[in-house]
Protein backbone atom coordinates (compact mmCIF):
# COMPACT_ATOMS: atom_id res chain seq x y z
CA UNK A 1 0.00 0.00 0.00
CA UNK A 2 1.06 3.83 -0.44
CA UNK A 3 0.78 5.63 2.52
CA UNK A 4 0.54 9.33 1.74
CA UNK A 5 2.14 11.61 4.60
CA UNK A 6 0.88 14.87 5.32
CA UNK A 7 2.85 17.42 7.26
CA UNK A 8 0.74 20.37 6.78
CA UNK A 9 -3.00 21.56 7.19
CA UNK A 10 -3.33 22.78 3.64
CA UNK A 11 -2.43 19.12 2.29
CA UNK A 12 -5.31 17.97 3.33
CA UNK A 13 -7.39 19.67 0.61
CA UNK A 14 -5.04 18.03 -1.89
CA UNK A 15 -5.06 14.49 -0.85
CA UNK A 16 -4.37 12.02 -4.02
CA UNK A 17 -7.56 9.71 -5.73
CA UNK A 18 -4.55 6.59 -5.33
CA UNK A 19 -4.21 7.40 -1.58
CA UNK A 20 -6.43 4.81 0.84
CA UNK A 21 -4.11 5.64 4.02
CA UNK A 22 -2.60 8.78 4.87
CA UNK A 23 -0.44 9.59 7.54
CA UNK A 24 -0.41 12.89 9.95
CA UNK A 25 2.52 14.14 11.22
CA UNK A 26 1.35 16.06 14.08
CA UNK A 27 4.86 16.38 15.44
CA UNK A 28 5.13 18.57 12.64
CA UNK A 29 1.73 20.43 12.83
CA UNK A 30 -0.49 19.94 15.69
CA UNK A 31 -3.77 21.17 13.69
CA UNK A 32 -3.76 18.22 12.15
CA UNK A 33 -5.48 16.27 15.04
CA UNK A 34 -8.43 18.53 14.68
CA UNK A 35 -8.95 16.95 11.47
CA UNK A 36 -9.44 13.50 12.10
CA UNK A 37 -13.06 13.25 12.49
CA UNK A 38 -13.64 14.47 8.72
CA UNK A 39 -11.16 11.37 7.13
CA UNK A 40 -13.13 8.40 7.60
CA UNK A 41 -13.25 7.36 4.32
CA UNK A 42 -9.28 6.94 5.21
CA UNK A 43 -7.13 4.76 6.99
CA UNK A 44 -5.28 7.10 8.77
CA UNK A 45 -1.75 7.09 10.94
CA UNK A 46 -1.38 9.68 13.78
CA UNK A 47 2.73 10.54 13.80
CA UNK A 48 4.30 12.79 16.52
CA UNK A 49 7.51 11.69 15.58
CA UNK A 50 10.11 12.55 18.46
CA UNK A 51 13.25 14.77 18.03
CA UNK A 52 15.41 11.43 17.83
CA UNK A 53 13.98 9.86 15.29
CA UNK A 54 13.82 13.03 12.82
CA UNK A 55 10.85 14.71 14.03
CA UNK A 56 9.62 17.67 16.13
CA UNK A 57 7.69 16.69 19.33
CA UNK A 58 9.18 16.86 22.56
CA UNK A 59 5.73 15.15 24.39
CA UNK A 60 6.95 12.39 26.52
CA UNK A 61 6.15 9.07 25.45
CA UNK A 62 3.18 9.09 28.81
CA UNK A 63 2.13 11.96 26.94
CA UNK A 64 1.96 11.09 23.57
CA UNK A 65 -0.03 8.01 24.71
CA UNK A 66 -2.58 9.63 26.41
CA UNK A 67 -3.00 12.30 23.34
CA UNK A 68 -3.31 9.35 21.28
CA UNK A 69 -6.10 7.44 23.29
CA UNK A 70 -8.63 10.62 22.84
CA UNK A 71 -8.61 8.97 19.39
CA UNK A 72 -9.38 5.70 20.65
CA UNK A 73 -13.38 5.68 19.42
CA UNK A 74 -12.79 6.17 15.72
CA UNK A 75 -11.79 3.11 14.40
CA UNK A 76 -10.05 3.68 11.18
CA UNK A 77 -7.05 5.25 13.02
CA UNK A 78 -3.80 3.78 13.56
CA UNK A 79 -0.73 4.83 15.59
CA UNK A 80 3.14 5.41 15.37
CA UNK A 81 4.97 4.73 18.58
CA UNK A 82 8.53 5.25 17.96
CA UNK A 83 10.18 1.55 19.73
CA UNK A 84 12.94 3.41 21.44
CA UNK A 85 10.69 5.47 23.54
CA UNK A 86 8.97 2.64 25.11
CA UNK A 87 10.07 1.62 28.51
CA UNK A 88 7.86 -1.97 29.23
CA UNK A 89 5.69 -3.65 26.79
CA UNK A 90 2.34 -3.12 29.12
CA UNK A 91 2.75 0.55 27.91
CA UNK A 92 0.83 -0.75 24.81
CA UNK A 93 -1.69 -2.25 26.86
CA UNK A 94 -4.30 0.43 26.20
CA UNK A 95 -3.75 0.21 22.56
CA UNK A 96 -6.68 -1.03 20.21
CA UNK A 97 -5.69 -3.45 17.31
CA UNK A 98 -4.40 -0.85 15.34
CA UNK A 99 -0.69 0.05 16.20
CA UNK A 100 2.42 0.26 14.49
CA UNK A 101 5.70 0.60 16.13
CA UNK A 102 8.41 2.20 13.99
CA UNK A 103 12.65 2.81 14.55
CA UNK A 104 14.70 5.16 12.62
CA UNK A 105 18.21 5.40 12.45
CA UNK A 106 20.00 8.30 10.37
CA UNK A 107 23.43 6.48 11.00
CA UNK A 108 25.38 3.91 10.31
CA UNK A 109 24.29 0.50 9.82
CA UNK A 110 26.45 -1.51 12.62
CA UNK A 111 23.93 0.62 15.13
CA UNK A 112 21.35 -1.32 13.96
CA UNK A 113 22.91 -4.44 15.04
CA UNK A 114 22.35 -3.27 18.35
CA UNK A 115 18.89 -2.18 18.26
CA UNK A 116 17.98 -5.76 16.94
CA UNK A 117 17.49 -6.90 20.37
CA UNK A 118 15.04 -4.13 21.80
CA UNK A 119 12.95 -4.57 18.33
CA UNK A 120 12.82 -8.30 18.90
CA UNK A 121 11.31 -7.54 22.24
CA UNK A 122 8.14 -5.53 21.31
CA UNK A 123 7.29 -6.54 17.55
CA UNK A 124 5.08 -9.52 18.68
CA UNK A 125 2.96 -6.63 20.14
CA UNK A 126 2.97 -4.49 16.69
CA UNK A 127 0.20 -4.72 13.77
CA UNK A 128 2.84 -3.23 11.90
CA UNK A 129 6.66 -2.85 12.18
CA UNK A 130 7.87 0.03 10.58
CA UNK A 131 11.95 0.17 9.84
CA UNK A 132 13.80 3.42 8.72
CA UNK A 133 17.36 2.63 8.33
CA UNK A 134 20.42 4.40 6.66
CA UNK A 135 21.72 1.80 3.99
CA UNK A 136 25.32 2.66 1.89
CA UNK A 137 25.81 -0.51 0.38
CA UNK A 138 23.92 -3.34 -0.91
CA UNK A 139 26.51 -5.72 1.23
CA UNK A 140 24.20 -3.31 4.34
CA UNK A 141 21.14 -3.74 2.19
CA UNK A 142 21.69 -7.56 1.94
CA UNK A 143 22.09 -7.99 5.54
CA UNK A 144 19.04 -5.60 6.44
CA UNK A 145 16.67 -7.94 4.34
CA UNK A 146 18.16 -10.89 6.26
CA UNK A 147 16.66 -9.48 9.02
CA UNK A 148 13.77 -8.53 7.49
CA UNK A 149 12.92 -12.16 6.68
CA UNK A 150 12.29 -13.29 10.59
CA UNK A 151 9.74 -10.33 11.62
CA UNK A 152 6.40 -11.71 12.18
CA UNK A 153 4.23 -8.59 11.83
CA UNK A 154 3.88 -6.61 8.00
CA UNK A 155 6.51 -4.30 7.78
CA UNK A 156 6.73 -1.14 6.04
CA UNK A 157 10.29 -0.06 5.17
CA UNK A 158 11.89 3.62 4.37
CA UNK A 159 15.00 3.21 3.18
CA UNK A 160 17.46 5.84 3.41
CA UNK A 161 20.61 6.92 1.25
CA UNK A 162 21.87 6.66 -2.03
CA UNK A 163 19.96 3.32 -3.19
CA UNK A 164 15.94 4.36 -0.95
CA UNK A 165 14.33 5.78 -4.15
CA UNK A 166 15.17 2.33 -6.04
CA UNK A 167 14.09 0.43 -3.01
CA UNK A 168 11.13 1.91 -2.17
CA UNK A 169 9.42 1.67 -5.38
CA UNK A 170 10.13 -1.83 -5.47
CA UNK A 171 8.39 -2.50 -2.19
CA UNK A 172 6.03 -4.82 -3.55
CA UNK A 173 8.84 -6.92 -5.56
CA UNK A 174 10.95 -6.83 -1.77
CA UNK A 175 7.85 -8.32 -0.38
CA UNK A 176 7.14 -5.46 2.18
CA UNK A 177 3.57 -3.99 2.74
CA UNK A 178 3.77 -0.30 2.17
CA UNK A 179 5.98 3.14 1.51
CA UNK A 180 5.53 6.53 2.18
CA UNK A 181 4.32 8.90 -0.49
CA UNK A 182 5.30 12.63 0.32
CA UNK A 183 4.12 15.74 -1.62
CA UNK A 184 6.97 17.09 -4.19
CA UNK A 185 8.88 20.20 -2.71
CA UNK A 186 8.12 18.08 0.93
CA UNK A 187 10.83 16.10 0.86
CA UNK A 188 13.15 16.01 3.93
CA UNK A 189 15.36 12.88 3.08
CA UNK A 190 17.34 11.46 0.00
CA UNK A 191 15.59 9.14 -2.05
CA UNK A 192 11.94 9.65 -0.74
CA UNK A 193 8.85 8.73 -2.96
CA UNK A 194 6.72 11.92 -4.19
CA UNK A 195 3.44 12.04 -6.23
CA UNK A 196 5.25 12.61 -9.21
CA UNK A 197 6.73 9.56 -8.54
CA UNK A 198 3.70 7.58 -7.73
CA UNK A 199 2.40 8.89 -11.47
CA UNK A 200 6.09 8.14 -13.34
CA UNK A 201 6.77 4.87 -12.14
CA UNK A 202 2.40 3.93 -11.48
CA UNK A 203 2.91 2.46 -8.38
CA UNK A 204 -0.65 2.87 -7.65
CA UNK A 205 -0.41 -0.26 -10.43
CA UNK A 206 2.62 -2.20 -9.68
CA UNK A 207 2.35 -5.18 -8.19
CA UNK A 208 5.10 -8.17 -7.40
CA UNK A 209 4.72 -9.39 -10.79
CA UNK A 210 5.56 -6.28 -12.99
CA UNK A 211 9.05 -6.88 -14.64
CA UNK A 212 11.74 -4.26 -13.40
CA UNK A 213 14.84 -1.99 -15.22
CA UNK A 214 16.52 0.61 -15.23
CA UNK A 215 19.46 2.79 -16.29
CA UNK A 216 22.84 1.72 -14.12
CA UNK A 217 25.28 4.87 -13.48
CA UNK A 218 26.36 7.54 -11.43
CA UNK A 219 24.41 10.76 -10.27
CA UNK A 220 23.70 11.15 -13.73
CA UNK A 221 20.60 8.87 -14.20
CA UNK A 222 18.30 10.67 -12.05
CA UNK A 223 18.25 13.15 -15.28
CA UNK A 224 18.14 10.50 -17.65
CA UNK A 225 15.59 10.77 -20.99
CA UNK A 226 14.95 7.40 -20.09
CA UNK A 227 13.30 7.18 -17.21
CA UNK A 228 10.06 9.28 -18.97
CA UNK A 229 10.53 7.21 -22.58
CA UNK A 230 10.05 4.15 -20.75
CA UNK A 231 7.66 4.25 -18.53
CA UNK A 232 5.34 6.56 -20.66
CA UNK A 233 6.21 3.50 -23.17
CA UNK A 234 5.06 0.61 -20.80
CA UNK A 235 2.23 2.60 -19.36
CA UNK A 236 0.54 3.39 -23.15
CA UNK A 237 1.23 -0.09 -24.78
CA UNK A 238 -0.47 -2.20 -20.96
CA UNK A 239 3.33 -3.53 -20.25
CA UNK A 240 3.33 -4.23 -16.77
CA UNK A 241 6.87 -2.93 -16.49
CA UNK A 242 8.99 -0.53 -14.73
CA UNK A 243 12.43 1.50 -15.38
CA UNK A 244 14.07 2.65 -12.46
CA UNK A 245 17.31 4.86 -12.16
CA UNK A 246 19.95 2.83 -10.14
CA UNK A 247 22.69 5.31 -9.09
CA UNK A 248 25.99 2.81 -8.56
CA UNK A 249 29.43 3.18 -7.44
CA UNK A 250 31.80 0.68 -9.11
CA UNK A 251 32.77 -0.69 -6.11
CA UNK A 252 29.11 -1.67 -5.27
CA UNK A 253 28.33 -3.13 -8.80
CA UNK A 254 28.98 -6.36 -7.83
CA UNK A 255 26.97 -6.42 -4.69
CA UNK A 256 24.12 -4.90 -6.66
CA UNK A 257 23.85 -7.96 -8.81
CA UNK A 258 24.68 -10.36 -5.91
CA UNK A 259 21.67 -9.28 -4.27
CA UNK A 260 19.71 -9.51 -7.20
CA UNK A 261 20.80 -12.58 -7.74
CA UNK A 262 19.78 -14.01 -3.54
CA UNK A 263 16.37 -12.82 -4.14
CA UNK A 264 14.17 -14.45 -6.30
CA UNK A 265 11.54 -12.29 -7.29
CA UNK A 266 14.15 -9.51 -8.33
CA UNK A 267 16.28 -12.53 -9.82
CA UNK A 268 12.94 -13.67 -12.13
CA UNK A 269 11.43 -10.02 -12.70
CA UNK A 270 14.53 -8.49 -14.21
CA UNK A 271 14.97 -7.43 -17.83
CA UNK A 272 17.68 -5.35 -17.92
CA UNK A 273 19.83 -2.01 -18.02
CA UNK A 274 21.11 0.67 -19.65
CA UNK A 275 24.57 1.23 -19.15
CA UNK A 276 25.87 4.72 -18.69
CA UNK A 277 29.29 6.54 -18.01
CA UNK A 278 31.59 5.36 -16.26
CA UNK A 279 30.53 1.57 -16.12
CA UNK A 280 30.00 0.63 -19.65
CA UNK A 281 33.46 -1.69 -19.65
CA UNK A 282 33.65 -2.21 -16.14
CA UNK A 283 29.54 -4.50 -15.72
CA UNK A 284 30.64 -6.35 -18.22
CA UNK A 285 33.58 -7.52 -17.64
CA UNK A 286 31.97 -9.00 -14.34
CA UNK A 287 30.49 -11.51 -16.62
CA UNK A 288 33.64 -12.48 -18.70
CA UNK A 289 32.64 -10.05 -21.36
CA UNK A 290 35.68 -7.08 -22.37
CA UNK A 291 33.96 -5.15 -24.09
CA UNK A 292 31.80 -1.56 -24.20
CA UNK A 293 28.37 -1.93 -23.39
CA UNK A 294 25.71 0.16 -22.60
CA UNK A 295 22.89 -2.28 -22.51
CA UNK A 296 22.30 -5.68 -20.76
CA UNK A 297 19.64 -8.01 -21.37
CA UNK A 298 19.48 -9.68 -17.92
CA UNK A 299 17.69 -12.69 -18.56
CA UNK A 300 19.58 -13.70 -21.23
CA UNK A 301 23.36 -11.90 -19.81
CA UNK A 302 24.00 -10.93 -23.24
CA UNK A 303 25.66 -7.36 -23.59
CA UNK A 304 25.02 -4.87 -26.64
CA UNK A 305 26.11 -1.42 -27.58
CA UNK A 306 23.40 0.67 -29.03
CA UNK A 307 26.04 4.00 -28.37
CA UNK A 308 27.98 1.95 -31.47
CA UNK A 309 24.59 1.86 -33.97
CA UNK A 310 23.87 5.29 -33.34
CA UNK A 311 27.25 6.51 -34.07
CA UNK A 312 27.33 5.05 -37.25
CA UNK A 313 23.62 6.26 -38.02
CA UNK A 314 25.30 10.03 -37.21
CA UNK A 315 28.21 9.11 -39.52
CA UNK A 316 26.05 8.49 -42.35
CA UNK A 317 24.05 11.66 -42.10
CA UNK A 318 27.19 13.75 -42.00
CA UNK A 319 29.07 11.51 -44.94
CA UNK A 320 28.18 14.22 -47.46
CA UNK A 321 29.64 17.36 -45.50
CA UNK A 322 33.04 17.39 -46.58
CA UNK A 323 34.13 16.12 -42.89
CA UNK A 324 38.38 15.86 -43.02
CA UNK A 325 39.53 16.51 -39.71
CA UNK A 326 37.78 15.31 -36.09
CA UNK A 327 38.90 16.67 -32.73
CA UNK A 328 37.58 14.26 -30.13
CA UNK A 329 36.92 15.87 -26.37
CA UNK A 330 37.15 13.21 -23.55
CA UNK A 331 38.96 10.46 -22.40
CA UNK A 332 36.46 7.50 -22.06
CA UNK A 333 34.73 4.60 -23.42
CA UNK A 334 32.63 6.80 -25.67
CA UNK A 335 35.60 8.74 -26.79
CA UNK A 336 36.88 5.21 -27.72
CA UNK A 337 34.38 4.21 -29.49
CA UNK A 338 34.08 7.62 -31.55
CA UNK A 339 37.50 6.79 -33.06
CA UNK A 340 36.57 3.38 -34.15
CA UNK A 341 33.17 4.85 -35.90
CA UNK A 342 35.39 8.12 -37.22
CA UNK A 343 38.86 6.40 -37.85
CA UNK A 344 38.42 7.37 -41.75
CA UNK A 345 38.99 10.90 -41.38
CA UNK A 346 42.10 12.86 -39.64
CA UNK A 347 41.56 12.48 -35.94
CA UNK A 348 42.52 14.63 -32.48
CA UNK A 349 41.88 14.62 -29.55
CA UNK A 350 42.02 16.03 -26.27
CA UNK A 351 40.60 16.67 -22.65
CA UNK A 352 41.01 18.18 -19.31
CA UNK A 353 43.92 15.53 -18.36
CA UNK A 354 45.75 14.43 -21.29
CA UNK A 355 47.89 11.98 -19.00
CA UNK A 356 44.41 9.85 -20.06
CA UNK A 357 44.84 9.73 -23.42
CA UNK A 358 47.74 7.75 -23.40
CA UNK A 359 45.92 4.52 -23.28
CA UNK A 360 44.05 5.38 -26.56
CA UNK A 361 47.26 6.67 -28.10
CA UNK A 362 48.30 3.35 -27.95
CA UNK A 363 45.50 1.65 -29.17
CA UNK A 364 44.88 3.92 -31.80
CA UNK A 365 48.82 5.13 -32.86
CA UNK A 366 47.36 6.97 -35.90
CA UNK A 367 45.59 9.77 -33.51
CA UNK A 368 47.00 13.06 -32.30
CA UNK A 369 46.89 14.23 -28.94
CA UNK A 370 46.83 17.57 -28.71
CA UNK A 371 46.80 20.06 -25.54
CA UNK A 372 43.21 21.37 -25.25
CA UNK A 373 45.11 25.03 -24.53
CA UNK A 374 45.85 25.40 -28.49
CA UNK A 375 42.48 27.57 -28.94
CA UNK A 376 42.76 28.53 -32.55
CA UNK A 377 43.52 25.28 -34.30
CA UNK A 378 40.58 24.38 -36.78
CA UNK A 379 38.61 21.50 -37.28
CA UNK A 380 35.42 20.32 -39.17
CA UNK A 381 34.10 18.02 -36.36
CA UNK A 382 33.88 18.72 -32.70
CA UNK A 383 33.00 15.19 -30.84
CA UNK A 384 31.88 15.84 -27.06
CA UNK A 385 32.47 12.47 -25.22
CA UNK A 386 33.11 14.21 -21.91
CA UNK A 387 30.49 15.49 -19.67
CA UNK A 388 30.94 19.31 -19.83
CA UNK A 389 27.53 20.40 -20.79
CA UNK A 390 25.32 17.55 -18.68
CA UNK A 391 25.03 20.37 -15.65
CA UNK A 392 24.09 23.69 -17.78
CA UNK A 393 28.48 24.81 -18.54
CA UNK A 394 29.62 26.70 -21.53
CA UNK A 395 31.97 23.96 -23.27
CA UNK A 396 33.51 26.88 -25.26
CA UNK A 397 34.31 29.04 -22.31
CA UNK A 398 35.69 26.22 -20.19
CA UNK A 399 38.10 24.56 -22.76
CA UNK A 400 38.86 27.67 -24.99
CA UNK A 401 37.20 25.38 -27.87
CA UNK A 402 36.11 27.52 -30.76
CA UNK A 403 37.18 26.84 -33.88
CA UNK A 404 34.94 24.25 -35.22
CA UNK A 405 31.95 23.72 -37.83
CA UNK A 406 29.87 20.68 -36.98
CA UNK A 407 29.19 19.33 -33.22
CA UNK A 408 28.54 15.62 -31.97
CA UNK A 409 27.38 16.92 -28.25
CA UNK A 410 26.56 13.73 -26.12
CA UNK A 411 25.89 15.01 -22.83
CA UNK A 412 22.33 16.36 -22.39
CA UNK A 413 20.88 18.85 -19.88
CA UNK A 414 17.59 19.88 -18.39
CA UNK A 415 19.49 23.22 -18.73
CA UNK A 416 19.78 25.11 -22.15
CA UNK A 417 23.08 23.67 -23.62
CA UNK A 418 25.75 26.51 -24.91
CA UNK A 419 27.56 24.73 -26.96
CA UNK A 420 24.51 24.19 -29.60
CA UNK A 421 25.09 28.06 -30.13
CA UNK A 422 28.28 28.13 -31.41
CA UNK A 423 27.13 26.72 -34.66
CA UNK A 424 23.76 26.21 -37.19
CA UNK A 425 21.59 24.67 -35.70
CA UNK A 426 21.78 22.60 -38.83
CA UNK A 427 25.06 21.35 -37.80
CA UNK A 428 24.73 20.47 -34.38
CA UNK A 429 23.49 17.10 -33.50
CA UNK A 430 22.99 16.93 -29.63
CA UNK A 431 22.80 14.57 -27.44
CA UNK A 432 19.34 13.68 -26.89
CA UNK A 433 19.30 13.47 -31.10
CA UNK A 434 22.07 10.82 -30.49
CA UNK A 435 19.82 9.24 -27.45
CA UNK A 436 16.78 8.74 -29.66
CA UNK A 437 18.67 6.50 -32.08
CA UNK A 438 20.01 3.90 -29.86
CA UNK A 439 16.94 4.26 -27.71
CA UNK A 440 14.52 2.14 -30.47
CA UNK A 441 16.87 -0.79 -30.00
CA UNK A 442 16.94 -0.80 -26.78
CA UNK A 443 13.52 -0.75 -26.80
CA UNK A 444 13.66 -3.56 -28.75
CA UNK A 445 15.85 -6.04 -26.66
CA UNK A 446 13.78 -4.78 -23.43
CA UNK A 447 10.32 -5.59 -24.67
CA UNK A 448 12.07 -8.85 -26.13
CA UNK A 449 13.06 -9.88 -22.61
CA UNK A 450 10.29 -8.57 -20.84
CA UNK A 451 7.83 -11.09 -23.44
CA UNK A 452 10.68 -13.97 -22.73
CA UNK A 453 10.84 -13.46 -18.74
Amino acid sequence: MLIYSISEYEQLYKIPIWAHWVELRTDLDESLYEAVPTLSRYKVILTERCVDEGGESTRSINDKINKFSEYFEYDYVWYDIEIHELRSPQQLDIFPNRLILSFHNYFRYSDFYIKKKLINSYIHQANYLKLAQQLNSFLEIKEFFDFNKSINPKLMFIIMGKYSKFLRILFKHLTCHSTYVVQDGMETVEGQITSSDVEQYQLNEITSDWKWGGIIGEKQVFNSIGLNFYNHYFKEHNIEAVYLPIPLEKNDIANFFSFIENHPILKQKCYGFSITMPHKSFLPSLYNEHKIANLMDYQARKFYNTDLEAFIKIKETLSQSSIKSVLIYGSGNMAKLAIQVFSQWQISITSRNVKKLIPLSEDFPSIEIIDQNIKHRYFDLLINCSPLGMNGEDFCEVTGLHNFKYVIDLPYSKQEVALESYVDNSKYISGRTFWKYQAKTQLNIFIRSINNG
